[in-house]
């Protein structure tokens, strides 16, 4: 699964900083609400994937801790053989990735929107400055 959604969102993710950053300039600078209904589309969408891939990582953080408090040394040496694999397979948390390297939780998240922000201030300072 986390090909086919890396490999597809990869563009949406490449440019979403700049999207948000963008409606954010224009919503300021024009303070039309098509504009308001669009940025809040686009940051209720990523807030929604990146919670998501949050969700995944949590889950399967549980899951790596309920099976290391298992009782393996009641287990029958056959059962405690595959026991040791499962436990290996869950070392590694799930997640949420767009592919090649954006890891979707929170923190991309909340990269996102401090960069937006910044992107946004850049460009307020930017248009208030007189060119003489």
């Amino acid at each position: 699964m986390n090909d086919s959604v890396g490999y597809i969102f990869i563009s949406q993710y490449s440019f979403m900083t700049i999207m948000l950053a963008l409606f954010e300039y224009q919503l300021i600078k024009t303070g039309n609400i098509v504009l308001l209904m669009r940025f809040s589309g686009w940051l209720l969408m990523q807030i929604a994937i990146c919670s998501s891939g949050q969700y995944l990582i949590n889950e399967s953080l549980q899951i790596r801790d309920a099976v290391y408090n298992m009782p393996w040394y009641d287990m029958p040496s056959e059962l405690r053989r595959t026991f040791e694999v499962f436990l290996a397979s869950v070392q590694k948390p799930m997640s949420l990735v767009a592919k090649p390297i954006v890891v979707l939780n929170n923190e991309y998240l909340l990269s996102v929107v401090k960069s937006s922000y910044s992107i946004m201030m850049f460009l307020q300072t930017w248009s208030s400055i007189e060119i003489e």
